[in-house]
């Protein structure tokens, strides 16, 4: 399970799930201390219980989703290591005639019984509902087999409560958690379709770049803090080639060239298809030293012969290069690129340009 097959909704589920479990123990625990229970372990169990919560509450209060996974199985070791060895440790005590089940076993069964509800609600992530059927029966079947051999207990009010409480509910999980998962398995499906769709639509589809709507969504989980440079290259005889060679051959060098792109620079960085011929390039965290450097190396292998399907004609490109800002400044830092590669166009020169802020922009800077 991932971040991409957990449930709409799941999170905010699963939090108030851990609240409402938390403020149980939080009860049992200000009870134990003003009336304290015959057995230690009653309040021992309570303890580990709210600890264990308590951690988890942290962690989904802090914790990114991508970490949820980890708090699931979390909940899944709390409610194992919480439940089970109490019970058997009542239920084996009782087999020893130290004292009557029903009598000393912990008012634990409402929590336990939650955890059907719990079947339910997590019913769509992955394979959690087994691990939760397999506790309860691992609590059940103890217990009832105990009573079933101890009629007395079985009969007495706090015996019938534990046999019509356990037995429903595990007839239920027989007959109808299966049926439910092939709904959950269907859901995945739909996810990961939903998934999928998501992903071509932030996708360019010629070339298989971020296009702008996925430029966007990438940069919603950029810090803005983060420094980035900002490199716009561009085809600027593309409509000749079109023209020339065709529609088909001009995919092909888009598909080209965008392959060409991905292998310039190693450190971190995103590309995205601009516009038809225009393609940025977001280096993050660049080296301010090698800055003029980098933007040559993307030069030398994008105009570089070698293309198919355009019998060695030269590419002619041209790029802009940003001044080197934070993430805040993301969209101005695009415009820069755009800038110096429109004085490209406009001035000539040097095929890789670096944007120069200009006296007059200084100046409505200033009175602004």
């Amino acid at each position: 399970m991932d971040e991409k097959t957990i449930p709409l909704g799941f999170e905010n589920a699963f939090k108030r799930m851990v609240v409402a479990a938390l403020g149980g123990s939080a009860f049992f625990l200000a009870l134990y201390s003003v009336f304290p229970p015959e057995f230690e372990s009653h309040w021992m169990g309570a303890l580990y219980a709210f600890s264990n919560l308590a951690i988890l509450g942290l962690f989904l209060q802090f914790a990114p989703q991508s970490k949820l996974k980890w708090i699931i199985i979390g909940l899944q070791f709390s409610f194992v290591t919480t439940f089970i060895p109490i019970s058997w440790y009542f239920v084996i005590e009782a087999w020893r005639e130290h004292w009557t089940l029903v009598e000393s076993f912990p008012p634990i069964l409402p929590f336990i019984v939650v955890s059907s509800a719990m079947v339910i609600l997590l019913m769509n992530v992955n394979r959690l509902p087994y691990y939760i059927v397999g506790s309860w029966f691992l609590i059940a079947i103890p217990v009832v087999t105990y009573l079933f051999f101890h009629p007395v207990e079985l009969t007495s009010p706090r015996g019938l409560e534990f046999l019509f409480a356990f037995g429903p509910a595990s007839v239920f999980f027989v007959l109808v958690v299966p049926y439910q998962m092939t709904f959950a398995n269907k859901y995945h499906r739909m996810l990961t379709l939903l998934q999928r769709a998501r992903d071509e639509a932030d996708r360019d589809y010629v070339t298989d770049l971020r296009n702008q709507r996925g430029l966007e969504e990438w940069a919603k989980h950029v810090s803005i803090k983060t420094r980035s440079m900002v490199l716009l290259a561009r085809i600027d005889n593309f409509s000749h080639l079109k023209k020339e060679y065709g529609h088909d051959a001009s995919d092909r060098l888009l598909v080209e060239f965008s392959s060409r792109l991905r292998i310039v620079y190693q450190g971190g960085h995103v590309l995205a298809k601009y516009r038809e011929n225009e393609f940025l390039i977001v280096l993050v965290n660049p080296d301010i030293d090698e800055t003029e450097n980098v933007a040559d190396d993307f030069h030398s292998w994008l105009s570089a012969t070698g293309y198919k399907d355009i019998d060695d004609e030269s590419v002619a490109v041209n790029i802009g290069v940003s001044s080197i800002g934070t993430f805040e400044q993301f969209d101005d830092l695009v415009d820069q690129a755009n800038q110096a590669l429109d004085n490209i166009k406009e001035q000539g020169g040097a095929p890789v340009q670096f944007y120069v802020e200009s006296v007059s922009t200084r100046v409505q800077s200033a009175t602004t």
